[in-house]
Formats: C-alpha cells, structure tokens, sequence
C-alpha cells in the first residue's frame, strides 16, 4: 500500500456527493441494477428490433436472464454509466407517457 494511502484517514461520517443528476452515488448503485430490455438495447446501440433481440439474447448468455443497467454498459463500452442510464430513461418516458 502506498505511504500516501496508509497516512489518509477514513471518515466514517463523510457524505457522498451528489452525481451530476442530483443522485447520490448510492443511488446510482441501485439505479444500475434495474432490469434492462431489448428496447434499451436497440437504442444504446441504435439498432432494430431484430438486431437489438440478438444482442440482448448475447448479453443473457453472458449476465444472465435478466441484465441489467451496468451489464448493458460493460457490454457497450461505455465510460458513463450515469449519462447512459439517464438517456435510457428518457428514451423508456418517450415510448411510454402514461407510465
């Protein structure tokens, strides 16, 4: 470990500061873990319906039947889980108003 570490002391009272969209990081932790379907697939990668299904069926194969938000950004690539999540979920109000 490095001395710089070693000399650094924990707060046990610290808070987490809010993400850029007003979550805590604790929040984002939840957040990440909401199920995921084709349709967010489709438009993470921009693709069709039948494009989108083949890669959600290769996610399943790799995470399991029921990826996730963080699955979907490692599968991806992408650097910014947080940016990612809050497209998707205007994507999801844009499809669906009344929900």
């Amino acid at each position: 470990m490095p001395s710089s570490a070693k000399n650094q002391k924990l707060n046990p009272t610290a808070t987490l500061q809010p993400t850029a969209t007003g979550l805590s990081q604790n929040a984002l932790i939840i957040a990440s873990g909401q199920y995921i379907t084709a349709e967010d697939v489709a438009h993470q990668f921009k693709a069709g319906p039948r494009k989108a299904k083949a890669l959600f069926k290769e996610m399943q194969h790799l995470y399991g039947l029921k990826p996730t938000f963080f699955h979907l950004a490692l599968f991806s690539g992408t650097n910014e889980l947080e940016a990612m999540m809050k497209d998707l979920m205007q994507a999801r109000k844009q499809r669906n108003p009344n929900a």
